[in-house]
């Protein structure tokens, strides 16, 4: 009961959060530079390239730009304070480079679908026509492999992990009560036992 009980709790916490729409690029970056090296340290290059875009898209001045790529991007959607601003675009913004390789994904999360499918796409803009000059040369290659691709249905927050995270966790706190319980009642007619003998 406990279990059930948290873990209600929990899945009806996860609405106190609005819920998000996921968009996704994926981008093959590769140095010019590297058609003549040895396969491994092309490759190498090739990660170490994206592993810096991957770093950069959540800087403010990537921000502008993608911004001044869609005009259709609800410019309403962040806090215009500065600070938060910037830990918004934190918060919505998501990468992860593929290790032994240049393939870059980028994950954008918003709470209207189009609106995701937009932003992820300017930032994929940004970075096929102005990539190069964040690593210091025009030798670079990024290309689209994968187009936007945008969620159906919310995934943020994940209701239906944190049902089951919380059911687990009571289960977990359920089993510790009815074993310290256990052990206090058998403490107690022990002692009780005890007294009695004497």
């Amino acid at each position: 009961m406990i279990g059930v009980l948290v873990g209600l709790c929990a899945a009806a916490f996860s609405f106190v959060r609005p819920l998000e729409y996921r968009s996704t690029i994926r981008l093959l970056v590769i140095p010019q530079s590297s058609l003549g090296l040895d396969p491994y340290l092309a490759i190498r290059s090739s990660e170490q390239i994206s592993q810096n875009l991957a770093s950069i898209v959540y800087t403010n001045s990537f921000f502008e730009k993608v911004l001044a790529v869609d005009v259709s991007i609800d410019r309403g959607y962040w806090n215009t304070q500065e600070t938060k601003k910037r830990r918004e675009w934190q918060r919505m913004v998501e990468t992860q480079v593929a290790r032994g390789g240049g393939l870059l994904t980028v994950t954008v999360f918003h709470r209207e679908a189009s609106q995701a499918a937009r932003i992820v796409a300017a930032m994929g803009s940004v970075l096929q026509k102005e990539g190069w000059t964040y690593v210091g040369g025009g030798n670079l290659q990024i290309q689209v492999v994968d187009t936007p691709l945008t969620s159906r249905f919310p995934v943020r927050p994940n209701i239906i992990l944190n049902a089951l995270g919380g059911l687990i966790l009571g289960l977990v706190a359920g089993a510790a009560w009815i074993t310290y319980d256990a052990s206090r009642r058998h403490g107690h007619h022990g002692s009780g036992f005890l007294h009695e003998s004497t």
